[in-house]
């Protein structure tokens, strides 16, 4: 509210004045006597408030009075009630900067007299050019001294500060507003010459960084292919192969050719409903290699050493395309895993929308308490208005299908003991031992091969075993 009115009252009669909250008590009694038509030049004002006098230089902010506060209204005879006031005069000029002079003035003086005063005391000239007097936040320009008293503005104070300066003419604004247009083209110019500058710079910087680049790969390629030319091409007499006798088939029972049933894995269908992993109580089993997974056949040493010779290759960098799905995953200071999942419309989804869902399942005091890092090393994610607003398929750190965060506290965090989720408000709750990973190494063993299948009939039990071995890669050795 920019503006304070107030029921004022003069000789029982009660009339509404509005004045702007900036001014003082004094200028609200100027409108007050201009509201009931008494003449100021004559007679002064006082404003009387629950019976008390209220300070005349006292701004209306901090006299204490509220929207259609009801004042009283008394005048009082300026001739009558004069008194002498200690004005100290503020002089500002281009030249000279800023200079004080006291004097004591009678409060019926004019500006006109006042200022005619200040000439004589201290020798000087003030009226030469138009001015301006500031008095109590107000501006009273030079044609109105004459007309305007000193008690009228002020009241019934005894100190009174008031500022004088020229005000510039016509041409010298104009000339000044030149200036500081010319000076603003100026500025701009070199900004544009500094910002032309850094681009060239730069382009030049990045055309040699791509000409050193070109050189390197056309000497990378001309060693490799100098390479290739001088090293020789392997035989299949370095390597030998130890062959296992035999065993008859009439020796192999019926029931040993019969073998255990494959586990097989089920895929968990993905939801976008949230997903919590507790801390299990029991450790998981650990899976042991059986020692066929370490034998190997001529077929496997060979495709062993030709993945040797294709990994000193350079490959063509690969195309990074944006995930069509998110399964997020956010790691707790309690071992709690919580499992978030994104399946539709993941490029609409902002990391405000990830924030929003992890403080919907926190209890209410870590909330605005905690840090979120992502990558390795983990950074954190700024969590601010701009970044929020921020598509999660345009940040580095979930340009991937799988994500990992790391959830912390911050400073100034209640407790750091946990639990930090509110399991009441999540319809899925397992333990550790459930999440997909754990569950598949826990039937590692029983997993089926992936090369071939084995033969449940007893006349080529051993026939199709062995052929099926030569051409069996271990599990250890990993394609890429």
């Amino acid at each position: 509210m920019s503006s304070l009115s107030f029921n004022v009252s003069y000789n029982s009669i009660t009339k509404k004045v509005t004045v702007p909250r900036s001014n003082t008590v004094q200028q609200l009694i100027a409108v007050s006597l201009d509201k009931f038509s008494i003449n100021s030049g004559k007679y002064g004002g006082q404003l009387y408030h629950n019976n008390k006098l209220l300070e005349s230089s006292l701004s209306l902010r901090l006299a204490n009075l509220i929207n259609n506060s009801k004042l009283t209204l008394k005048t009082t005879n300026l001739a009558a009630s004069a008194q002498q006031i200690n004005v100290k005069l503020m002089i500002s000029s281009d030249s000279e900067g800023t200079k004080q002079i006291i004097n004591k003035v009678d409060s019926n003086a004019t500006l006109l007299e006042l200022l005619q005063q200040f000439e004589t005391s201290e020798n000087i000239q003030l009226l030469t050019k138009p001015s301006q007097l500031g008095i109590l936040s107000v501006t009273y320009p030079s044609d109105s001294y004459s007309s305007t008293r000193l008690g009228s503005l002020v009241g019934n104070v005894s100190n009174v500060v008031i500022r004088f300066n020229y005000t510039m003419g016509v041409d010298t604004a104009k000339l000044k507003q030149q200036e500081q247009q010319e000076s603003v083209k100026l500025q701009l110019k070199q900004q544009q010459e500094r910002i032309a500058r850094q681009r060239e710079e730069e382009r030049a910087k990045a055309q040699k960084e791509l000409e050193l680049q070109k050189q390197q790969e056309q000497d990378q390629a001309l060693k490799e292919e100098e390479e290739e030319e001088e090293t020789p091409e392997p035989t299949e007499s370095i390597i030998e192969t130890k062959e296992k006798p035999s065993i008859p088939s009439s020796t192999i029972n019926a029931d040993s050719i019969l073998e255990k049933e494959s586990y097989q894995f089920q895929t968990p269908q993905i939801e976008e409903t949230p997903l919590l992993f507790v801390p299990g109580n029991s450790n998981s089993a650990l899976y042991e290699n059986p020692d066929e997974d370490y034998e190997m056949t001529v077929s496997q040493a060979k495709t062993y050493q030709q993945l040797i010779q294709n990994s000193g290759k350079k490959r063509k960098a690969k195309q990074i395309n944006k995930p069509v799905r998110l399964l997020i995953r956010v790691k707790f200071p309690d071992r709690s895993i919580l499992q978030i999942n994104f399946v539709n419309d993941v490029d609409t989804i902002k990391l405000g929308h990830l924030v929003k869902k992890i403080d919907g399942l926190l209890k209410p005091e870590y909330i605005n308490h905690y840090n979120i890092k992502a990558g390795y090393p983990p950074q954190t994610i700024p969590l601010n208005f701009e970044n929020n607003n921020t598509f999660l398929v345009d940040i580095p750190d979930f340009q991937s299908e799988r994500i990992v965060l790391i959830w912390e506290l911050s400073d100034g965090a209640p407790s750091k003991n946990g639990p930090f989720l509110n399991e009441q408000l999540i319809e899925d709750v397992k333990t550790s031992t459930d999440l997909p990973e754990v569950v598949l190494e826990s039937h590692r063993g029983e997993l089926p091969d992936d090369a071939h299948t084995k033969t449940r009939t007893s006349g080529q039990g051993s026939e199709a075993k062995s052929e099926s071995k030569g051409k069996l890669v271990p599990k250890w050795l990993k394609f890429k």
